[in-house]
């Protein structure tokens, strides 16, 4: 509902990144199951595509890899979400509940 409410235009879904954090801190069997469930779940207004990314957690001094959010973010289009002016506290309470859910 936050992606229905809080975006416009029909392309919407192509300046989201779901990003799934700590994948160096879980076993393979979650992330099949963040890839191939959560992923399509948070994206089924899209046909259940959209871009997404594992990030990991560095070692000691690493930084840790970002590399998977730092290609998906090179693949987002080159122009600004619009945001609707939300006028009346009725008309932002669907998107206020959504936030808190």
């Amino acid at each position: 509902m936050l992606v229905d409410k809080g975006f416009v235009g029909p392309d919407k879904y192509e300046s989201i990144i779901l990003v799934g954090t700590k994948a160096d801190m879980t076993e393979e069997d979650d992330i099949t199951f963040f890839k191939d469930s959560i992923v399509p779940e948070f994206f089924k207004n899209n046909n259940g595509k959209g871009k997404f990314a594992l990030t990991r957690k560095g070692k000691n001094n690493d930084k840790g890899d970002y590399s998977e959010l730092v290609a998906a973010l090179g693949q987002l289009p080159d122009f600004q979400v619009a945001h609707p002016k939300l006028r009346s506290a009725r008309r932002r309470r669907p998107l206020r509940d959504a936030v808190a859910a």
